[in-house]
């Protein structure tokens, strides 16, 4: 199962796919007792949420997922023990108290004073009686929930000779009524506690699994983006699709989770300069796609600001980029200096551009834009990979 960073950057990598099937790649998977497949969520959803630095246990319960316990139900343990502990503590108290009124009740009918005169027979025989029914209407009424001042009261005017012994047994009395009530309160405590916790609990997944990216502060400084896997397979790299809309929106939306320093492109380009081979990098980017004429000069946007030429700032060749796939010679292409055709980097460029961020570009060429250009970029779509990477760790170790 994986935890912590390697789990980040699975959340990262499919963040598009079924909750279900981030949960299964992440290896939160048991097998029940009928052979059938079990997806542990709520592991999953408390090592994340570790891995984002939140916890909901508390050390001294051994609440958190690194405690003892089932793992993935921290909080659950931790609110039932609470239960556990509270209700314990009560049905001693209560049947403590209990006892106690019942074994006061059998040594007032014992320990009356007899006498051989019928009268005084009576008298006491009366008085006890008056005891123990004082004592079952002490706990009748504590149990009806009156106070423990009318019980009190009342059991010392009906029986002013045993008041002391009577006193004992009210506060017994009034003992199993602060149970009663303790009881209902505390249960009522713990399940508010519970319903809080629960609450909690799901506001901080909900803002986590909206944004499942690092914060800005353990971000990368370096962001790659290439088109498709077969071009760039390997871990960390936003693969946005063919074309400029998918690459603008692609970029866009994780630009929107985080805020690298540069953005690196890397694809594959079909090269118009012969002399062209292998990896290059890209100085300068254009639209050739767009010909709005007569509104607008070809490759100009109408109506837009501009630029329509977009700096990388560093030395290279000039590239081409548009929605179509060049297999032939255009003139256009050849008087503005184009020399690598791609379709997508002036849409990333662009996003760079408006959004504040340096870019750089590297293509490798696997075809010259012929009538050959869809087997050969077939062939040596992946030629590519080692080379770019090569160049990439030189970006990183080099000075700042």
């Amino acid at each position: 199962m994986l935890t912590g960073a390697e789990l980040l950057t699975k959340v990262k990598e499919r963040g598009d796919v079924s909750k279900s099937d981030l949960v299964r790649s992440a290896g939160y998977v048991s097998t029940k007792k009928d052979g059938t497949e079990r997806l542990n969520f709520t592991a999953f959803y408390e090592v994340l949420l570790e891995a984002k630095g939140v916890s909901f246990g508390d050390g001294g319960d051994g609440g958190g997922s690194g405690g003892k316990g089932r793992p993935g139900r921290s909080l659950r343990w931790a609110a039932w023990r609470r239960v556990c502990r509270y209700s314990a503590t009560t049905a001693l108290t209560c049947a403590w108290s209990m006892a106690s009124a019942s074994a006061m009740a059998k040594w007032h009918r014992c320990r009356a004073p007899s006498s051989p005169i019928a009268s005084d027979r009576g008298r006491g025989g009366a008085e006890r009686s008056a005891t123990s029914g004082a004592i079952a209407g002490s706990a009748r009424r504590a149990a009806r929930g009156a106070s423990a001042a009318e019980v009190v009261e009342l059991q010392v005017s009906r029986s002013k000779p045993w008041a002391r012994s009577l006193g004992f047994c009210t506060s017994s009395a009034r003992s199993v009524a602060r149970c009663s009530t303790c009881w209902r309160s505390g249960l009522g405590s713990l399940a508010g506690f519970y319903r809080h916790s629960a609450k909690v609990e799901a506001q901080q997944f909900h803002r986590l699994m909206a944004n499942p990216q690092p914060e800005p502060d353990d971000c990368p400084s370096i962001l790659i983006v290439a088109a498709l896997a077969e071009e760039l397979d390997h871990p960390g790299v936003l693969h946005t699709g063919v074309g400029k809309l998918n690459a603008a929106y692609a970029l866009t939306r994780e630009l929107q989770r985080r805020r690298p320093k540069l953005v690196v492109n890397y694809g594959t380009a079909g090269g118009l300069n012969p002399s062209l081979a292998g990896l290059v990098e890209i100085r300068r980017v254009l639209q050739v796609d767009m010909e709005a004429e007569p509104l607008a000069p070809r490759g100009q946007t109408p109506f837009s600001p501009g630029p329509f030429q977009l700096d990388s700032g560093t030395d290279g060749v000039v590239c081409g980029s548009g929605d179509r796939f060049v297999t032939a010679t255009d003139p256009w292409l050849l008087q503005h200096g184009v020399e690598v055709v791609d379709m997508e980097l002036f849409a990333i460029a662009s996003v760079c551009q408006r959004e504040g961020i340096p870019w750089r570009s590297f293509k490798y060429i696997t075809d010259h834009a012929d009538r050959n250009s869809g087997t050969s970029w077939q062939a040596h779509v992946r030629g590519g990979q080692d080379l770019f990477l090569k160049r990439v760790g030189e970006l990183v170790m080099a000075p700042k």
